[in-house]
């Protein structure tokens, strides 16, 4: 039997033009960052990534706030094709008129040239039709093209997803052989149980309580290095807050309120809480497709310190904004539902990918040195999905124990924890 899939830390995206999709976002909010730096005076939108930003970059001291004054005017002074280079699309417009008058980042590819996308590469096939131009009659409402035209299957105006889809099939629009190349196995839990069926062996079996949820429990937060011996000089004992963000299966968001762990961290000191922090919780009754995919993101803050640490998780949501829409816009809406949690995956993957880079260009670029997020993923096969225990036996409904390590401030952190079934 197959176990449920952990991924650690932050991976690009798999096909190719999401990639695409997501360097053009990443290039967006890197410049939204640079034009906000370059020009804290500017009118900016209220409740934009640019407010954002601007009120991060206000909260840090005063020697922090120059400094990502004047490498972001450096930046924008490049050539406009290094700015294309750095920013993608765009950089064709002005940084002011970026953050002003076009709309900052939440609108960011309006009036610009489209971004090119191969739908192909996506599973969209364009079905083509060979009809003589007589047989084509021009109304005020579109083209009408005699029923004798069109594919077998298509006779028939179809007003619900299964008919549309079986049609669909029976021309050839539709490949699921295709999708499942590009996008990987779609079923349910009826087809999934079916598999495992026939790969299971009477010794295996081992009774166990059905479990509709699937929880994240954080069982040790310790300091191995304090913050502080930077340039900036000794801090003293961390006052360490966690908060983070949980996607599910469908791509809901939430953000998972700030804890602070201790306010005097030094080196070597650690919190456990053993079995008793369930610090998330999903719902495996939700969505009808499997796998399911369910991810949280750490964000780990010194609080002296605050600034951009602190305003990350209000970017993620604009950011997932965008590209849920990009991939929306390049995927047809039948195709969208019909592989259900896959675009969902695609699209978490892709901005937790997104805001590492952004975080990493921050730290290469002005030097800050906020902890980067850490992202971890569980992808559920059924309701039924185990691990196997350290004897090998099949049916332990905990993960094996996981660390994601956190460097920043010139620190080290680690945070150990599990998911569960339950």
């Amino acid at each position: 039997m197959k176990e449920p899939l952990i991924e650690n830390g932050v991976q690009p995206p798999e096909n190719s033009e999401i990639r695409k999709i997501a360097d053009d976002i990443l290039g967006a909010l890197k410049y939204s960052f640079a034009a906000t730096a370059a020009n804290p005076d500017a009118q900016i939108r209220q409740n934009s990534v640019e407010e954002i930003f601007s009120q991060a970059i206000q909260s840090m001291p005063v020697n922090s706030r120059e400094g990502y004054l004047s490498t972001a005017n450096a930046l924008l002074s490049a050539s406009r094709p290094a700015q294309m280079v750095m920013f993608g699309r765009a950089a064709q417009r002005e940084p002011l008129v970026h953050i002003g008058a076009a709309g900052g980042f939440e609108r960011f590819s309006e009036g610009l040239t489209p971004l090119n996308i191969n739908k192909k590469l996506l599973g969209v096939r364009i079905p083509t039709l060979n009809v003589p131009i007589s047989q084509i009659t021009t109304t005020a409402n579109g083209l009408l093209i005699p029923s004798t035209s069109l594919p077998e299957g298509f006779e028939n105006i179809h007003t619900d997803f299964e008919s549309a889809r079986e049609a669909a099939e029976k021309s050839d629009i539709y490949n699921s052989e295709k999708l499942s190349e590009i996008w990987g196995s779609v079923h349910t839990e009826e087809t999934d149980n079916q598999n495992e069926e026939a790969d299971f062996e009477e010794a295996d079996f081992e009774e166990f309580a059905v479990t509709d949820k699937l929880g994240l429990w954080i069982r040790k937060v310790k300091c191995v290095d304090e913050t502080g011996s930077g340039w900036w000089g000794e801090l003293g004992d961390d006052e360490i807050a966690l908060a983070g963000i949980s996607v599910d299966e469908d791509g809901d968001t939430k953000k998972i309120p700030e804890k602070r762990i201790g306010n005097s961290f030094d080196d070597g000191e650690s919190k456990t809480y053993g079995d008793r922090w369930r610090y998330e919780v999903f719902s495996l009754r939700e969505g009808d497709k499997w796998p399911k995919t369910y991810s949280v993101t750490f964000l780990l803050a010194e609080k002296d310190w605050g600034g951009l640490s602190t305003a990350l998780h209000k970017v993620w949501k604009s950011v997932q904004a965008s590209v849920k829409a990009a991939i929306e816009k390049a995927i047809e809406k039948w195709l969208e539902r019909y592989l259900g949690s896959k675009i969902a995956r695609a699209i978490a993957r892709a901005v937790s990918w997104i805001i590492s880079k952004f975080v990493s260009w921050l730290k290469r670029c002005f030097a800050d040195d906020i902890f980067p997020p850490y992202t971890t993923r569980c992808t559920a096969l059924s309701m039924s999905t185990r691990w196997r225990y350290s004897n090998g036996r099949w049916g332990n409904p905990r993960s094996p124990i996981q660390t994601a390590h956190f460097y920043g401030y010139s620190g080290h952190y680690y945070i150990q924890y599990y998911w569960k079934f339950h």
